[in-house]
């Protein structure tokens, strides 16, 4: 049996409250795609933690194929995609709850995002559903 296929390994580098898996399922802009026989860490000098998650992947990958000699590898991909994520911070209203059910600070109270290029919303304190689905789940509404 032959098996053919692109394992991947995925990294976030984002500073919000967004949580990344979100981000992983998103569109963005590519903005480095290399794609050689062997590729080499990936150089930037914007991102030191992203140089250094692309030689640990590297890593890895070595790993596995000196661990299954039965593993040809006919390329390797470094792809980099910027997604925009824009972090609104509502004023708070009345009865508005800042604080979880164990009493911290509630890190999506009184906050919206918009991220990707198809502008998808996670909102996930909204305060009421909508009035024909239960939408404003958090990941599947975009703006128009």
């Amino acid at each position: 049996i032959a098996y053919f296929g692109a394992p991947g390994l995925d990294y976030v580098v984002e500073f919000t409250d967004l949580p990344d898996f979100l981000v992983k399922a998103c569109k963005g802009k590519e903005i480095v795609c290399v794609e050689e026989k062997k590729c080499g860490p990936v150089e930037l000098k914007q991102s030191p933690s992203l140089c250094q998650k692309s030689k640990e992947f590297l890593q890895r990958h070595r790993e596995e194929l000196e661990s299954d000699d039965r593993i040809r590898v006919l390329k390797q991909r470094h792809r980099i995609s910027m997604i925009p994520i824009w972090e609104v911070v509502l004023k708070p209203g009345d009865g508005d709850v800042e604080k979880d059910e164990e009493g911290k600070d509630d890190p999506f109270a009184n906050k919206l995002f918009i991220y990707g290029e198809d502008k998808r919303v996670y909102f996930p304190r909204y305060p009421q559903k909508c009035c024909c689905c239960d939408c404003m789940d958090g990941a599947n509404c975009t703006v128009m």
